[in-house]
């Protein structure tokens, strides 16, 4: 089958023509050709084409049309995107009034707010583009020059008074809309990341040392929470379960426990003058000292320091856990009334 070109005037074959055209490919193409050196060298012809296209792209229902195009294109299409993006650095690197222009439109806070907004959204839409972003920072981030000027480029925005509000804000609400998951996050990495746990520790002490406000603060809220009963015996139970299942936090804790214990005896010790607080014999190998409730643990008494006293090992033994008065009607105290008795002893007003 063939048909005539309406331009040159030629029959050819159909296979020779584009669908429904009556101009051979060859007639098109020179005209494509022409048309393209006429825009290049005829300032004329490219000011009309430019209004022509602009006016064109004023009707909304053309832009929209010609965006969703782009769009569709771009994600289906990869040898196209590569070659539009390659076109377009070249066009910022070789134009500098076009590069001017680009940078003085990224510049605005209108054009980053859209920008942001459209990452997000497609953040949030499309699964592969989200784990895409992931992997990417993910594999930037192992560049110990990449994480350098990244947290300099965060801190930069922290200490930029236009956008700290901004920033402290986007935060507050993404942690009041998070708060259940960055809270678990953050527990299991607590328990899982020891070095993570200690510079977290180490950043908390400094702001809390330096701070006076932030401690009275701090006190405050532990004092209020601690003055549930169901988050005392929520931290208790979960303190116990770790006590028992973790073995390195068992030696720290029964490390701190013996140190504390000891600096304990030793200032009782000098207050006690280095002597038992019942029958006032010297402290020696043979009567060493040990950490005594004045009032019983299994009598009700507080362990606190109000309630400590320090004892040598066979006086300690002889009272166990019986009353001071009862221990006295056995082996009477052999110090001055009230001379070296615990705090717990003289708001009692008792006289051993």
């Amino acid at each position: 089958m063939t048909k005539v070109c309406s331009v040159c005037g030629i029959e050819k074959s159909s296979a020779d023509f584009e669908a429904k055209r009556i101009q051979c490919r060859d007639c098109r193409r020179a005209k494509q050709r022409e048309n393209y050196n006429r825009r290049k060298s005829d300032p004329e012809y490219q000011e009309e084409n430019r209004k022509r296209a602009l006016a064109w792209y004023q009707n909304p229902e053309n832009r929209e049309k010609r965006l969703a195009e782009q769009k569709d294109r771009r994600r289906n299409d990869d040898e196209w995107r590569e070659e539009t993006n390659t076109q377009r650095r070249e066009r910022y690197h070789s134009d500098e009034d076009h590069r001017k222009n680009i940078l003085a439109k990224q510049a605005t806070p209108e054009y980053r707010e859209k920008a942001n907004a459209r990452k997000r959204q497609r953040y949030n839409d499309e699964p592969d583009y989200r784990k895409k972003i992931i992997d990417r920072n993910n594999a930037q981030y192992q560049n110990p020059e990449f994480q350098r000027k990244a947290k300099a480029r965060a801190k930069a925005r922290r200490n930029d008074p236009d956008l700290r509000e901004d920033i402290l804000r986007q935060s507050r609400e993404y942690y009041q809309e998070h708060k259940d998951a960055i809270s678990e996050q953050r527990n299991e990495r607590w328990f899982t990341d020891p070095k993570w746990r200690e510079e977290q520790l180490n950043r908390m002490r400094v702001g809390y040392r330096d701070n006076p406000n932030r401690q009275a603060q701090a006190q405050a809220r532990s004092k209020e929470w601690h003055s549930i009963p169901e988050n005392r015996e929520h931290r208790n139970e979960r303190n116990k379960e770790r006590y028992r299942n973790d073995p390195t936090h068992k030696r720290k804790v029964l490390d701190r426990t013996i140190a504390w214990q000891r600096r304990r005896i030793e200032e009782l010790i000098t207050q006690q003058n280095g002597r038992c607080g019942w029958c006032s014999e010297e402290f020696s190998d043979a009567r060493l000292p040990e950490l005594d409730h004045y009032i019983p643990l299994a009598k009700g008494g507080e362990d606190s320091s109000n309630n400590y006293w320090t004892l040598c090992r066979p006086c300690n033994s002889a009272k166990s856990a019986k009353w001071p008065w009862e221990f006295a009607a056995e082996c009477p105290r052999k110090w001055p009334l009230g001379l070296h008795l615990p705090p717990v002893a003289l708001e009692n007003g008792d006289q051993l």
